[in-house]
């Protein structure tokens, strides 16, 4: 019974240095990395500590830390939505490099009418999805990027002269001449966080050095691998005064067992947002569309 008890003990320590080390991320990359997998924790934490009670161990306090970091994730998913009655609407999606036919994706883009496209793992075979789209979204810039395929923006209205720029790092940015004034879009595909290589963090520096330049309302969309309570999402969205659109929204299914919301739209800070997700449509994220 002792060795039970050892274990149980043991497995709570754990779990809670999981749960406090996914608040680090801004010291230690391994931060973000465990706040991908708050919400999971913190209820497997509550249900492990429901169990030690059952079994009769002083348990019932590890409530309390699996309650509070499991706060920080419900407040992002029941956050008031809101939207202008003549919004600006932003599709975002990565496309997949293993796309085989965009149809589809293209039929749901024209459905949704999106003034803002950003994609991510845009390639040679899958490119055409921009050409098909030209009449809707005449205003294009496509970078490539790595063996994974490309990032690319896409706009209803024009690009100001002189103001697009293509970062070998996975970054295509440029400014529209939008209705309400001039808007930055940007495009952003980050790699795996740690352990993976090569490092996010490397790749986040190297965002944050082009956002730097970003003078004005901004719209990011992007892949980050990345969840929106992160030190990588928070640290972004600061750069360039921005907030995530509407309500986080799951986009990536992991290997059928749980569903990450990695995918993100920043919008100008203060204009709030309605998100929504979309289909998978041959990739293997959802796309995600938010209007402001």
């Amino acid at each position: 019974m002792a060795l039970v008890v050892f274990i149980y003990w043991g497995v709570s320590a754990l779990g809670l240095v999981a749960l406090a080390g996914g608040f680090l991320g801004r010291f230690y990359p391994a931060g973000d990395s465990l706040a991908v997998f708050r919400s999971q924790v913190s209820v497997l934490g509550a249900g492990w500590a429901l169990l030690g009670m059952a079994c009769g161990l002083p348990s019932g306090w590890l409530l309390l830390p699996c309650g509070a970091a499991f706060a920080t994730i419900a407040r992002e998913h029941l956050r008031r939505e809101t939207m202008r009655d003549a919004p600006v609407v932003h599709y975002q999606k990565n496309m997949s490099f293993r796309m085989q036919d965009t149809a589809p994706l293209a039929r749901d883009i024209r459905e949704v009418a999106p003034d803002l496209l950003t994609l991510q793992e845009v390639t040679e075979d899958n490119a055409e999805l921009l050409t098909s789209l030209a009449d809707i979204l005449p205003y294009q810039l496509l970078c490539p990027y790595e063996e994974v395929g490309g990032v690319a923006i896409a706009s209803r209205w024009p690009f100001v002269a002189g103001t697009t720029c293509c970062e070998t790092h996975g970054v295509a940015i440029a400014q529209v001449a939008a209705p309400d004034g001039p808007l930055w879009l940007a495009s952003v595909h980050l790699c795996w966080p740690w352990p993976a290589r090569p490092p996010q963090a490397e790749r986040h520096r190297k965002l944050l050095a082009v956002l730097d330049r970003v003078d004005g309302p901004a719209v990011l969309g992007g892949d980050f691998n990345m969840v929106r309570w992160s030190h990588v999402l928070r640290s972004t969205a600061r750069a360039i005064d921005a907030e995530p659109g509407g309500r986080v929204r799951p986009s990536f299914p992991l290997k059928g067992v749980t569903t990450l919301p990695i995918d993100q739209s920043l919008i100008p800070r203060g204009m709030g947002g309605a998100s929504e997700a979309r289909p998978l449509l041959g990739s293997d994220h959802k796309g995600l569309v938010v209007r402001y």
